[in-house]
């Protein structure tokens, strides 16, 4: 009878275990980020703009990536909003992440947003600001779009 308890509980004991480390820990922050995430792409900026907002006031490591990509998207959020501070956040974020890979397409967004706002003079200034070799296909070919545009008028 005692032989047949022991391996019926280790057989218990090892599957439950295996069971319960099977689960994967969600950290609220990146699931945050991620609902902010898919606001934006699509399309609902307001409450992108609010979640990334919300996901700032966390405790989040200032130069890690989670914290450059809500600073990024909160900025771009305001953008496309047409916010007053809009450019004013975006240009945070060029002067806190200097060296981030998305430093190009931070100033090429600047540059779309006055261009948008038909402020040549201060879109020409950001296009020649942006590295078109940092940037990706997509966006190159923007700028080679609006660049002889802006410089027309």
């Amino acid at each position: 009878m005692k032989r047949s308890i022991i391996p019926g509980f280790l057989l218990t004991f090892f599957t439950l275990h295996g069971v319960y480390a099977q689960q994967v820990q969600v950290d609220p922050l990146t699931e945050t980020y991620q609902l902010a995430l898919e606001q934006y792409n699509s399309a609902s900026y307001a409450a992108a703009y609010q979640s990334f907002l919300e996901l700032e006031k966390e405790d989040i490591a200032p130069h890690s990536m989670l914290a450059i990509y809500t600073h990024y998207y909160k900025s771009l959020s305001a953008m496309k909003l047409f916010h007053n501070d809009a450019v004013k956040l975006m240009m945070g974020f060029l002067e806190t992440y200097p060296n981030s890979t998305m430093y190009d397409e931070a100033s090429m967004r600047i540059a779309d947003y006055y261009y948008q706002k038909r402020d040549y003079k201060n879109a020409v200034l950001f296009y020649e600001t942006v590295d078109i070799g940092q940037l990706r296909k997509k966006t190159s070919q923007s700028i080679n779009f609006s660049m002889p545009i802006v410089c027309l008028r």
